[in-house]
Order: structure tokens, then sequence, then C-alpha cells
């Protein structure tokens, strides 16, 4: 009979240290899955961290760029600030052309991130058909930037008389 319950004991022993480890094992694998899944989402962030990185890069480089375009924009477009001598600056542009001028200044709408500021204006000009021409042509070449939206001519005997609608912008 001994034999008997040392081999009882033996099996006992055996299926109690089995199914320890049968448990064990059971629990380290929900362990290892959930292992898993958080090196799984770490490695996610860790490639949305990794693109992010690159993406400011970028976008350094890109500003640095930018920043160049934005000085040669201020050296091209007039400070808001000298707008103030315009009308002044349009009375002597009439004057060397021989030109009787009216200026009306229109509504100002102020730059943002994307656009410079722009003044609109009107123009009541009158003189001869050259002298007229000559006036558009120191007016483009002046060191205003303009955009002229209208241009209407009329004819009064021997002179011409012009209603221009424009736009000066500045930085």
């Amino acid at each position: 009979m001994d034999f008997k319950k040392k081999l009882i004991l033996m099996i006992s022993i055996f299926a109690v240290v089995s199914a320890v480890l049968l448990t064990a094992l059971i629990f380290s694998g929900f362990d290892i899955k959930k292992r898993i899944k958080q090196v799984s989402e770490l490695r996610g962030e860790i490639n949305f961290q990794t693109r992010a990185i690159q993406n400011l890069a970028l976008l350094r480089q890109d500003k640095t760029e930018a920043d160049i375009y934005s000085a040669e924009l201020s050296g091209v477009l007039i400070n808001r600030d000298q707008l103030v001598n315009f009308s002044k600056d349009l009375s002597i542009m009439a004057n060397q052309n021989k030109i009787d001028l009216g200026l009306t200044i229109g509504v100002e709408t102020q730059k943002t991130e994307n656009s410079p500021g722009k003044t609109a204006f009107t123009l009541s000009v009158k003189g001869s058909f050259d002298d007229l021409i000559n006036f558009l042509r120191t007016l483009e070449n002046s060191k205003y930037f303009i955009n002229l939206n209208s241009i209407d001519f009329t004819r009064q005997e021997d002179k011409f008389k012009a209603l221009i609608n424009g736009e000066v912008f500045s930085f």
C-alpha cells in the first residue's frame, strides 16, 4: 500500500504543480498581450512624434525662406506711415505733367498675415491726352505699388478728363 499512496501523492503533486503552471501560463499570456498592445501604442506615439519633429524642422526652414521674402516685400511696399505723403506726391506728379488733380482717399484695409494693407482712392484728373498718359506712366513708376481698378476717359473739347479708381498697397 505504500506504493499506491506514494503514486497517488506523486500524481497529486504533479496535478497541483501542473495546474499552478497552467494558471501562471494563462495569466502570463494575458499580460503579454496587454504589454504587446502597450508597445504597439508607444510605437505609434513615437512615429507620430517623429513625424511632428520632421514637420517642425521643415516649417522652420520654410520660415527662414518666408522671412527673406517678407524682407523683400517690405522693401517693395511702402510702410503704412508713408501713405501720409501719397496725396502730396500725387500733386507733385500732377504738376510735373501739367494735370489738374482731385484726390479722394477711400477705405483703408489693414494688412493681414496673408495680404498687405491697401487704401482705396479715386483720382479726378484733367489735361491733354499726352499729359494724362505721361501722368499715368509717372504714377506707374513711382515708389507706390498701385492697382488701378478702372479708368474712365471723357473728352471735353481739346482736353481729356479721367476718373481713376485704384488701391495703393502698404506693408
